[in-house]
């Protein structure tokens, strides 16, 4: 899922299958070229946040092989150790929170998304279930758990949108790639 925000507004995503590291890696060139263009800015400027479990460390390899280690890719482990330790435990479960909380805030909106006509984005979110473990931290369950539990699919979509808020006070332009 390739998703693109501008500042605090989510824009546009698109979701893509079957797929190799290479082929991903052009879509997001050319998405990067064309939203350079429609925004009128340097494509230097524009911040790309990877999950970089699985196949997204095929697609930080491919586009740093071919020469664009100008951009900004951010290779994010959402497994990691999050920024705030005390209330999460991983990077993920912070994704997941910190969103849901900006939202809240009206910090954040989906108001100008383009294609979502079909509710997938809401109907994601509202998928998988949280927690609370021994240690006092907030937990979202594991993508395969959602999938299990709902027969519906992993809510890949969801992931995207909250990695592409990542470090959201930033502003700016940012695609995501999840």
């Amino acid at each position: 899922v390739i998703a693109h925000r501008k500042g605090n507004d989510l824009l546009d995503y698109h979701e893509y299958s079957g797929l190799r590291g290479d082929e991903l890696a052009n879509i997001v060139r050319k998405k990067v070229m064309e939203i350079a263009h429609y925004e009128n800015c340097d494509k230097n400027g524009i911040r790309l946040n990877i999950d970089s479990n699985g196949f997204g460390a095929s697609l930080v390899d491919n586009l740093h092989a071919d020469g664009y280690n100008e951009w900004q890719i951010m290779a994010i482990d959402v497994n990691s150790r999050p920024y705030h330790t005390e209330l999460y435990n991983t990077v993920r479960d912070e994704l997941w929170f910190e969103l849901f909380d900006s939202v809240n805030k009206r910090n954040i909106s989906f108001k100008k998304i383009i294609n979502d006509k079909s509710g997938a984005l809401r109907s994601q979110f509202l998928m998988p279930l949280y927690t609370i473990n021994g240690k006092g931290k907030k937990v979202v369950e594991p993508k395969k758990t959602t999938k299990s539990r709902t027969k519906r699919g992993s809510p890949d979509i969801a992931d995207a949108v909250n990695l592409a808020f990542y470090e959201y006070a930033e502003g700016g332009l940012t695609i995501t790639v999840s």
